[in-house]
Order: structure tokens, then C-alpha cells, then sequence
């Protein structure tokens, strides 16, 4: 237990951004947001941690750079966890029953918190499922030591920012 709290700890001390698609203060442009519904670690479930600090991923640009960021923010605090995404690679799956489209997003996001020291690099797949009224996604995260984040829920945006980062 004490593993998974400093782990959240470290993972989910974050800054909440308003995701409308405007220049901020800090001339980042929000593009997509993840709300989270489920959250796992090692197939545990962390839900109700991780909801009750309000946290959410959010894809932006900033306007001095071409890259896309991802950043993990919260509406508790002032700090984040953020960095490039970069090495993007998609696959589209279309062979389900109900003829929904699956597309799979891999790519590597280089982190850093802005509270402590630390840095460190997640191998990312992000399956976006599209349906008539919302496009829901899978997020897997998986550290350098191996532990595994699951986060699922709502996908809000545009995810033509994705494929412009592939091959980058």
C-alpha cells in the first residue's frame, strides 16, 4: 500500500489546465483531454484515488515548438508531471463485430515532475474506440521498472495532433 501511495504521490501531483483549446499564460494550447473513469497500477484498482484528486491527462502544444506534450494534471495543486511524446506509430483495427473503429497510438512520453527531481521515460499505447456519441480510449503506461498504468474513460478533442506527430 505504502508503494502504490508514493507511487500516486509522485504520478499524481499535478496542474489542472482548462482544455478549450486557447492560449493559456504559459502560450500552451490545450488539444485533448483524457478524462479518467478507471485507473489501475498492476491491475489494481486505483480508481477512487486517482478521482478523488481530480486527475486527468491533457494533450497541448506549446506555441515556440512544434512537439506534442502530454502532462498529467490535477484541479488540487499547482504541480504537474509533463514532457514530450515522441517515436508515434499508429495501427487501425476495423475487424470487430460491430464495425467500430480501433486506432492504437504507441509512442514514448519523456517526463519530468515539476515538484521534485524526478524524470523518467513511459512506453505509451493509447487505443482510441470511436462510437456514435463519444470517442472512449485505453491508456497504458508502463514505467522502466515495469509497473503498468491502465487509465480509461473519455477522449475529448481532436486527434489530428496525433497523426501529425507520427514517425516524429
Amino acid at each position: 500500500m505504502k508503494r502504490i501511495n508514493l507511487l500516486l504521490t509522485i504520478l499524481f501531483c499535478a496542474f489542472y489546465f482548462n482544455v478549450n483549446a486557447q492560449e493559456n499564460e504559459d502560450n500552451q494550447r490545450n488539444v485533448a483531454e483524457l478524462r479518467i473513469r478507471d485507473a489501475r497500477l498492476n491491475g489494481d484498482n486505483i480508481t477512487r484515488s486517482v478521482l478523488s484528486e481530480k486527475n486527468s491527462y491533457v494533450f497541448y502544444k506549446a506555441s515556440d515548438r512544434d512537439d506534442t506534450l502530454l502532462s498529467l494534471v490535477s484541479d488540487l495543486n499547482d504541480d504537474q508531471t509533463y514532457g514530450n511524446i515522441y517515436l508515434v506509430s499508429k495501427e487501425i483495427d476495423s475487424s470487430n463485430k460491430k464495425r467500430i473503429e480501433k486506432r492504437v497510438y504507441n509512442f514514448y512520453w519523456s517526463y519530468a515532475n515539476s515538484f521534485d527531481d524526478y524524470k523518467g521515460t513511459y512506453n505509451c499505447s493509447l487505443s482510441l474506440l470511436k462510437k456514435k456519441k463519444a470517442i472512449y480510449y485505453e491508456l497504458r503506461l508502463k514505467q522502466e521498472n515495469l509497473d503498468e498504468f491502465l487509465f480509461r474513460g473519455e477522449f475529448k478533442g481532436n486527434i489530428s495532433f496525433l497523426e501529425e506527430q507520427i514517425g516524429k
